[in-house]
């Protein structure tokens, strides 16, 4: 299996934009490609806005997935901060057992999977 993955990111004043490109050239599975886009946005001195969304399509297969993500975070500190984040998947594939067998989503079907996460980052 080989992939080859490209980012890219350009910031300007407040705000950040990311680029993402992933190609699978797969041997046990389909290839795939992964494309993705995120932003983010200092909002005040300590807190940032930010957004993500991905998707991967198999080649010869009816196969997407998606992901939506958006959060903050907030500086407490020099090297702390705390953060929350909302995140949704779309998976497309049935298969035969309208299941997504390859779901990466521990316990997700086919349908669609969400989640919430806080918590608090301290640099070392």
């Amino acid at each position: 299996d080989d992939a080859v993955r490209l980012m890219a990111a350009y910031r300007f004043g407040r705000a950040k934009l990311v680029g993402f490109y992933q190609g699978e050239d797969n041997t046990s599975k389909a290839d795939a490609n992964v494309l993705g886009f995120g932003a983010a946005y200092r909002a005040s001195p300590k807190g940032t806005v930010k957004g993500q969304y991905y998707i991967r399509d198999e080649d010869g297969s009816s196969d997407e997935k998606q992901l939506f993500a958006i959060g903050y975070d907030y500086k407490l500190g020099k090297k702390t901060d705390v953060y929350a984040q909302y995140a949704a998947t779309e998976n497309t594939f049935l298969g035969g057992n309208g299941h997504d067998e390859r779901s990466h989503v521990e316990g997700a079907s086919a349908d669609d999977a969400s989640g919430l996460s806080v918590g608090i980052r301290h640099r070392f």
